[in-house]
């Protein structure tokens, strides 16, 4: 059976890329310039390259916005926990959909809060690792 090795080797070989890029997943970092719109699962950052920071998504700590299958009163609220890094500063932001802040002053930039999705449902709670928050970076002042 000869074959044998030689098929380890050729199922290795595919297998060793795909291997890598599955354990570089969330922790993969992106970069953005200037004041486009960036989008981040949980867990996931982004370097904004003119302003030197890195943004992570860290988690929603509180959504209480109107499910989008009911008519309400009032929108509701949902706040947002971003960290931005500076070398070795960290600052937490807490930002809101709805709510004041919806953006804080990171040095010369204001991080604003874009989006939050997806929208609440009735009866149905979004689970934790399936929001996506959206951002923008713009030069404050």
């Amino acid at each position: 059976m000869p074959r044998l090795p030689v098929l380890r080797a050729l199922t290795l070989a595919v297998l060793a890329p795909l291997l890598t890029t599955c354990a570089a997943g969330p922790s993969a970092r992106a970069d953005v310039r200037g004041d486009a719109p960036f989008t981040l699962a949980p867990g996931t950052s982004v370097r904004h390259a003119d302003s030197g920071l890195d943004v992570e998504f860290v988690r929603v700590t509180a959504d209480s916005r109107c499910p989008a299958d009911v008519q309400c009163v009032w929108q509701g609220d949902a706040t947002v926990r971003v960290e931005t890094r500076e070398t070795d500063a960290v600052t937490a932001h807490e930002l809101h959909t709805a709510g004041r802040p919806a953006s804080a002053v990171v040095g010369a930039f204001r991080l604003r809060l874009v989006a939050l999705s997806p929208e609440r449902r009735s009866g149905a709670a979004v689970e934790p690792r399936d929001y996506r928050v959206t951002l923008r970076m713009e030069r404050s002042g």
